[in-house]
């Protein structure tokens, strides 16, 4: 479906949980140190989306002052690979999603790292609130955990 000029795409994102590497903030009361943040790793095409396309990265990290947004250069595969050497990366959750055009979505409650994962992926999940609750629902609908939790 084309709407504009610009088709609907269909992107590999991960979904990258972590355990908690800085000081301990209000909110890991309520996720504990396992699960204590989450971020999403964005495969963006270039020069287009196709068989021949080469895959860069962006890195869409929400930290307690600021959105960190990062593009690196090298593909998906190899950034995964290079964040599950990592000690501090609990789990990677992969997924493809239908990027629309013409659909907004923006975070509906305060901004963390779940109400922004959820805001890329575009959905609406008021009771979702911690990244192993966001975990365990991306895994019960589908998703594949590289690391086989469950």
């Amino acid at each position: 479906m084309i709407k504009y000029g610009i088709p609907r795409s269909r992107v590999p994102v991960a979904v990258v949980f972590q355990r908690r590497i800085t000081r301990r903030r209000w909110w890991h009361l309520f996720t504990g140190d396992t699960w204590a943040h989450c971020w999403m790793v964005v495969a963006c095409p270039f020069p287009e989306p196709g068989l021949m396309a080469d895959y860069y990265t962006l890195k869409v990290d929400p930290l307690p002052s600021r959105l960190h947004v990062d593009m690196v250069w090298a593909a998906p595969i190899d950034v995964l690979a290079a964040l599950l050497e990592r000690d501090e990366v609990t789990d990677v959750v992969e997924l493809t999603l239908d990027i629309g055009v013409n659909e907004i979505h923006c975070p509906r409650a305060s901004l963390t790292c779940v109400s922004v994962a959820k805001a890329i992926m575009g959905v609406w999940w008021p009771l979702i609130i911690t990244p192993r609750q966001l975990h365990r629902k991306l895994l019960a609908l589908g998703a594949s955990s590289v690391r086989g939790y469950g």
